[in-house]
C-alpha cells in the first residue's frame, strides 16, 4: 500500500473514427487513407481499428517493423469500460467509534489500465472531518477494508502528515494498492458497492489552541 500523491488518469485506446500514419523515424503525424488494425503487441491479436484522420503520436518503443503509438480523441464516458456510474459513485463507509476524525465518504477509483485491460492500481480517496475542538495538524489510524461478508481484504497503517484541519473542517487523503501488492487482487475483484472502509484507533497531533 502506498500513499497517493499524484496519478495521471488517461485511456490508452479510443475507438473513434480517426488516425494517422505510423512513422517510427519521423514522429510527425501523417494522415493515411486506410483502416489500420491496432494490436495488443507486435504480431498479437487485434484489439481495435484505427481510422483515417485520427490524431496519433509515435513513441520510442519499437520492435522490428512495429512501433508503439498513442491515440488521441474524445469519447463518451459511458462508452469506456470501468467508467460507468458505479465506479464514479461515492461509497458510504461504515460507522466508526468516537474519534477526533470522522470518515465522511470514500470514493473508489481505478488507475490507468494496461494493454490487457487490468487497472494498474485501485485507489481509495477518503474524505474526513475534524470533529474535535482543536486543529489537527496530522493524524494516523488503522485503515480496514472488508467485503460484504466482513472478510478483511486489506488492513494497513494510514497516515496524513499534513492534514492541518481546523475544527469541523473537512479534508481528503488517498491511498492505493498497485498490481503486485498482495491485497490488490482481492480489492479489484470485489464488487465496489460491497467494499466497506473504516478507520480505527485514530491518533492525532494537535496544533496549540489559541484562546481569544
Amino acid at each position: 500500500m502506498k500513499t497517493y500523491i499524484t496519478l495521471l488518469f488517461f485511456s490508452l485506446f479510443f475507438f473513434n473514427p480517426f488516425i494517422l500514419e505510423v512513422n517510427a523515424q519521423n514522429p510527425k503525424h501523417k494522415v493515411i487513407n486506410q483502416i489500420v488494425e491496432l494490436r495488443g503487441w507486435p504480431g498479437g491479436p487485434t484489439i481495435g481499428k484505427v481510422y483515417p484522420n485520427a490524431p496519433i503520436a509515435t513513441t520510442k518503443i519499437e520492435k522490428e517493423e512495429w512501433v508503439k503509438i498513442k491515440i488521441y480523441g474524445w469519447v463518451k464516458k459511458s462508452q469506456l469500460k470501468g467508467s460507468n456510474k458505479r465506479n464514479n459513485k461515492i461509497y458510504k463507509p461504515e460507522s466508526t467509534s468516537s474519534s477526533p476524525i470522522d470518515l465522511i465518504n470514500v470514493n473508489i477509483k481505478e488507475a490507468k489500465r494496461d494493454i490487457l485491460g487490468h487497472p494498474s492500481a485501485i485507489i481509495f480517496e477518503l474524505r474526513v472531518k475534524n470533529v474535535s475542538r482543536n486543529t489537527i495538524s496530522s493524524w494516523s489510524a488503522i485503515l480496514v477494508i472488508k467485503d460484504e461478508n466482513d472478510r478483511i481484504l486489506a488492513k494497513t497503517l494510514a497516515t496524513h502528515d499534513d492534514a492541518n484541519l481546523k475544527p469541523l473542517e473537512e479534508g481528503k487523503v488517498s491511498f492505493f494498492w498497485e498490481k503486485g501488492d498482495k491485497e490488490y487482487q482481492s480489492l479489484i475483484s470485489t464488487k465496489k458497492d460491497n467494499l466497506k472502509v473504516t478507520l480505527h484507533k485514530v491518533k492525532k497531533e494537535s496544533a496549540p489552541r489559541t484562546e481569544h
